[in-house]
């Protein structure tokens, strides 16, 4: 059986806010993964709120899917991908792999 290759993407809107719950939010995607045989490739964590961070996670997730390096994207919630539900929903469609939330 072949594991599913996933990406697990956490991003905060603060240095103080990733100190604070980085810890945990790694520890608990982590688990998630472990307990749903995922094989985690790529662990990303970016800071901020500014377009040009926003694009830098956008732009290594497609990287990844478009080389077929994975199959999953893990997030925490879709707000992680955008503060808008349609925007984070164009953004999936785009992305050639699934995505799954991780309940934190």
């Amino acid at each position: 059986e072949e594991k599913v290759r996933a990406m697990v993407y956490v991003r905060f809107s603060s240095e103080k806010e990733a100190e604070l719950y980085l810890p945990d939010f790694r520890k608990k995607m982590l688990k998630y993964c472990e307990e749903k045989k995922y094989d985690v490739l790529v662990f990303l964590n970016l800071i901020g709120t500014t377009v040009p961070a926003i694009k830098r996670g956008e732009e290594k997730i497609m990287e990844l899917a478009r080389k077929d390096m994975i199959d999953l994207l893990v997030v925490p919630n879709l707000c992680t991908l955008s503060a808008s539900m349609a925007e984070a929903a164009r953004k999936l469609k785009t992305v050639s792999c699934k995505c799954r939330m991780c309940p934190i």
